[in-house]
């Protein structure tokens, strides 16, 4: 069985769809993706004010990192390519939000080769 995460970079149109741009993501958005066949669980975060002072504080992390919101989807299947498969397929059939800024979404899967530590 092949595991991986497909991590999600993004953020809203503006500040004043911010709200908006979360109450979608969070109450629609995710549960139509654990829908799609290999996608298991979600989680989202946002960047902290606490950031390491090695790597420049909130400053630094953000003058390096400028996104605020990352959605982290665990994926799980014989092969990962049914995640993929799944959301190019039904990739329209999902609910879309013009508060969300596609232009600047990145979306990369990547495939587990270790863990530790890891219940299951």
């Amino acid at each position: 069985m092949a595991r991986g995460v497909l991590l999600v970079i993004s953020e809203p149109v503006s500040e004043a769809k911010e709200a908006e741009y979360n109450d979608w993501y969070d109450n629609v958005h995710l549960k139509e993706v654990l829908g799609l066949a290999g996608f298991t669980a979600a989680r989202r975060f946002q960047v902290s004010q606490q950031q390491l002072v090695s790597q420049g504080g909130h400053e630094g992390v953000t003058s390096k990192f400028p996104h605020k919101y990352v959605a982290v989807y665990e994926v799980e299947a014989d092969d990962l390519g049914v995640a993929t498969n799944s959301l190019n397929e039904h990739g329209r059939e999902l609910t879309a939000s013009d508060a969300m800024a596609y232009d600047r979404t990145v979306a990369v899967l990547l495939e587990e080769i270790s863990s530790r530590g890891l219940a299951g």
